[in-house]
């Protein structure tokens, strides 16, 4: 039982100890193991067994550029990068020797870099000359543009200037027609209002023969209202002396009656 709570003590430090390593920076320094691929390669160092990720770092052998590639087993190395378990995300790597590389080797591989260097600079040079060649190129097309340019601002600059005087015709002669229509338009006005003074007038006048009228009827309507008044006073007169008069002959009637009363059948 205590060997068990041991061993898991021993284990959580452990895997406590690998955690508080992660991304830690480092350096090391051993011998190359086994055969590098084209970004990584195996390194054996006091430290231990690691794995070196080569993919964003820079390799340099005697201060020159080396391709991972080209290391062989034993080679001796020295790496700086971010430790992550057993992988060394590698920043730097210098080359100390390539084992099985000879003298003669690297004087080629020396001779090889420069050349490269020497192609490079050639290139370089070419590449300026034909930069300059196009700059020159560019710059005889640019003044030809330009001459085109002065000579087609002038064009436009002549067509303007014709454009302006026909303006100038057509506005002279927009001024002369506006003047006619305008004096046009004041004899029109002249007319309209010649024309509504005389309606005024007609209008007074019909306002005029309409209140004659107006009252002429009311006369009228006087007169018959009096007619009427009288005939419906001798109406009145009539029916109260028809009316007196059936009273009248009522009680003459009855006063005759009285004088002479009816004989019965039996006397």
């Amino acid at each position: 039982m205590l060997k068990k709570i041991l061993s898991t003590v021993v284990f959580a430090l452990a895997v406590g100890a690998v955690h508080a390593k992660k991304d830690e920076t480092v350096s090391v320094s051993g011998f190359v193991k086994g055969t590098p691929s084209a970004t990584k390669f195996t390194v054996g160092s006091r430290k231990g067994e690691f794995t070196v990720d080569c993919s964003n770092a820079k390799v340099t052998y005697d201060g020159k550029r080396f391709e991972v590639a080209k290391l062989t087993g034993g080679s001796q190395v020295s790496i700086t990068g971010k430790l992550s378990g057993k992988t060394i995300k590698a920043e730097q790597v210098l080359i100390g020797n390539v084992r099985g590389m000879s003298s003669t080797k690297k004087d080629d591989v020396k001779k090889d870099d420069s050349k490269k260097t020497e192609t490079k600079k050639s290139e370089s040079r070419t590449t300026k000359k034909d930069d300059a060649k196009k700059s020159d190129e560019v710059a005889k097309t640019d003044e030809k543009k330009d001459s085109k340019s002065t000579r087609s601002t002038k064009s436009k600059k002549d067509d303007t200037k014709k454009t302006d005087e026909t303006t100038k015709a057509d506005e002279k002669k927009d001024s002369t027609a506006k003047k006619s229509t305008k004096s046009k338009k004041d004899d029109a006005k002249k007319a309209d209002d010649t024309v509504k003074t005389d309606e005024k007038k007609d209008s007074k006048t019909k306002k005029s023969t309409k209140s004659k009228k107006d009252d002429e009827k009311k006369t009228d309507d006087t007169a018959k209202t009096d007619d009427q008044k009288k005939a419906d006073a001798k109406k009145k007169a009539d029916a109260k002396k028809k009316a007196a008069a059936k009273k009248k002959a009522d009680a003459k009637k009855k006063g005759d009656e009285k004088k002479d009363p009816p004989k019965s059948d039996g006397n």
